[in-house]
């Protein structure tokens, strides 16, 4: 008996931003590159949770059993420009395998009219360091959760919020 599993399930999951026109209808193919093995360019068509994947703002997952590349490396994503308006918004792939998630961070256009015309991308996993932040002020005047995850030269912010008393924050006296 090995003591690791040779035989992995991966799960990817692809976030297509939510701009104007975003989504698209062209064939997407994603290669996976480890330091044991690649796999070769497959398609990524039924996603498990969209019967029409890659749509604006839509997240999609695609799953593949009994694949070891080890740890992952980089990745390839890109369409083939096979439809009217091809171009894709993507905002980022995760790649899931061993109870271990590996972001790629994108946030850009797969598109021969858009920036820099290319519809194939090789990235890097996301090395910076992620932090998350919960809090919750008594009395439930205000609950606040925010995820800052620092990509290349930019920071992308996310807050929700549910209530909020302003009051507390400004002195009644002047």
């Amino acid at each position: 008996m090995f003591p690791f599993n040779l035989d992995i399930g991966y799960t990817i999951t692809v976030q297509t931003g939510s701009v104007e026109f975003a989504g698209t209808d062209a064939n997407v193919f994603l290669s996976l590159y480890g330091d044991k093995n690649k796999i070769v360019r497959f398609q990524l068509q039924k996603s498990k949770n969209n019967s029409n994947p890659f749509e604006r703002g839509h997240k999609d997952e695609f799953e593949f059993e009994n694949i070891n590349i080890g740890q992952l490396k980089t990745i390839t994503i890109e369409h083939d420009g096979s439809t009217i308006g091809a171009g894709w918004y993507l905002d980022f792939i995760d790649v899931t395998y061993n109870n271990n998630t590996v972001n790629f961070p994108i946030d850009r256009w797969l598109a021969i009219n858009e920036n820099d015309k290319r519809i194939r991308l090789e990235l890097e996993p996301n090395t910076k360091p992620t932090s998350k932040i919960a809090a919750a002020v008594e009395n439930d005047k205000e609950e606040k959760r925010s995820s800052i995850s620092s990509m290349d030269e930019k920071t992308k912010v996310e807050y929700s919020s549910e209530k909020v008393d302003y009051d507390d924050f400004f002195d009644n006296d002047g």
